[in-house]
């Protein structure tokens, strides 16, 4: 069992914001409630964010020796997103542009097999020499006897 040497004030912090982020819940959950009401706390999907946040805190309070879980606290830091106007905006916009970003990485890939095909064409048959093994420098040939000395497999250089 791996158990991390943790700070005391570290725990006493991580209880404290259990708390208040529980609090907070119950009050929005008292409300507007919970599911079936029509402005209900698990209709809005930064909701749905603060309740994973919540309940992978009492996971990790509970289970304090599975050491998957207590990576999962960074999602807290998650939170502040719901908290903070401008960045909600901004994350709001980030989700909503990725579907965007997604039809131009698309169209450049088409680009790009265009480009690779058209690069196929051009050098078909041009780059496959292999390397060959070393000649002498006395060692004279004519174009012809070139051509047929480097196409010969006996001359390819092989590891």
């Amino acid at each position: 069992m791996l158990l991390l040497a943790v700070n005391k004030n570290f725990v006493a912090a991580d209880y404290l914001f259990t708390v208040i982020y529980s609090v907070e819940m119950i009050i929005k959950v008292l409300a507007q409630g919970f599911v079936f009401h029509k402005f209900a706390y698990l209709k809005n999907a930064w909701n749905w964010l603060d309740f994973t946040v919540i309940l992978l805190a009492y996971l990790t309070l509970a289970f304090p020796f599975l050491p998957g879980l207590s990576a999962l606290r960074a999602f807290r830091a998650m939170k502040m997103i719901a908290i903070l106007p401008g960045l909600k905006t901004i994350i709001s916009v980030i989700f909503k542009s990725a579907k965007l970003l997604l039809e131009v990485l698309l169209l450049m890939l088409f680009a790009l097999l265009v480009i690779a095909l058209f690069g196929l064409q051009l050098f078909k048959g041009a780059l496959r020499h292999k390397c060959i093994l070393n000649v002498d420098a006395n060692f004279n040939l004519s174009d012809e006897d070139w051509d047929i000395f480097i196409h010969n497999t006996c001359n390819y250089f092989c590891f």
